[in-house]
């Protein structure tokens, strides 16, 4: 009979434990301030994993924007590299049009002096001056080459390769000597020569 009491007692005494276990535990779950703790918390856990989420989400962006800046750079560079490369073969195809060109002029103005046989000159040296000379030598070469005849424009074609100043001088001395006779009898300078004097 003291087992069987003892036995109910203890199993009352686990029952009352029990339901006072049951009591606190939503007694607990109820109360404002846990809930509103156990919210707070989870409030913050997700804004962790939010700002987490967001710093991932703007590197990833960074590195997307970086490699797309880097990506329009590179294709800005080939197009200025292209037009560059472009433009210069304009230049480089203007400044051959105008070499040749003046080559052509060169031949062509000493044609007389070649045909005439003067000072020497052969068609092998019109080549070189044409092939030697740069475009803007080749130009003031014709340019003193034109309105001139016989051994004067020889005589410029033989110095084509000189220093510009050198052959001047020449012509100034030449005119110098030589003179050119007036209607009167008078020797004088040439108006060219006296207006480089």
């Amino acid at each position: 009979m003291e087992r069987e009491n003892a036995r109910k007692t203890q199993k009352a005494r686990k029952e009352e434990y029990a339901r006072i276990r049951t009591l606190v535990d939503n007694a607990y779950k109820k109360d404002p301030r846990i809930v509103k703790r156990k919210e707070e918390e989870k409030a913050k856990k997700q804004a962790k994993k939010d700002e987490k989420v967001m710093a991932k989400k703007k590197l990833e962006e960074e590195a997307a924007a970086a490699i797309e800046e880097e990506k329009r750079r590179k294709e800005e560079e080939a197009k200025l590299a292209a037009e560059a490369a472009q433009q210069q073969k304009k230049n480089k195809e203007k400044e051959k049009k105008l070499r040749s060109k003046e080559r052509s002029r060169l031949r062509t103005l000493s044609a007389p002096v070649l045909s005439q046989r003067l000072l020497g000159i052969s068609v092998a040296y019109v080549e070189d001056l044409c092939m030697s000379l740069n475009t803007e030598q080749l130009r003031k070469l014709c340019d003193k080459m034109e309105n001139k005849e016989g051994m004067k424009l020889a005589k410029v074609l033989k110095n084509g390769n000189n220093d510009e100043t050198e052959s001047e001088e020449e012509e100034v001395v030449e005119a110098k000597q030589n003179g050119h006779v007036e209607a009167n009898g008078f020797a004088t300078q040439s108006p060219r020569a006296a207006a480089m004097v």
